[in-house]
C-alpha cells in the first residue's frame, strides 16, 4: 500500500517556497510639503489707505509679497511633479 505522502510533502514545500520569496515592498505616497497647498488669504485693504500715502504703500507691499509666495509655492509645486513624473502641465523654474 502507498501512502499520499510523498505528493502532500512535494505540495507542502512548493508552498513554503512560494511564501519566502522576496516580495516588493509598499509603495508610500508622497505630496507636495503642506505649506504649499495651504490658501494664503489675500491681504485686505486697510480704511486708512484711502487716506494715508504709507498705509496704501504698505498695502501695495503686503499684495506684492503675498503674490510672489503664491508663484514661490506654485514653482515648488511644479518641481515636485516634474521630480514624480506627475503631469501638470508646468514647467518649473
Amino acid at each position: 500500500m502507498r501512502f499520499p505522502t510523498t505528493p502532500l510533502a512535494l505540495a507542502s514545500m512548493l508552498a513554503l517556497a512560494a511564501c519566502s520569496t522576496s516580495r516588493v515592498p509598499p509603495q508610500t505616497f508622497s505630496a507636495p510639503p503642506a505649506v504649499d497647498l495651504a490658501i494664503e488669504a489675500e491681504p485686505a485693504i486697510p480704511p486708512t489707505a484711502a487716506t494715508s500715502e504709507a498705509a496704501y504703500e504698505d498695502y501695495n507691499q503686503a499684495i506684492l509679497d503675498w503674490g510672489r509666495r503664491g508663484w514661490s509655492a506654485l514653482q515648488r509645486i511644479c518641481r515636485w511633479t516634474a521630480d514624480h513624473a506627475v503631469p501638470l502641465g508646468c514647467t518649473p523654474r
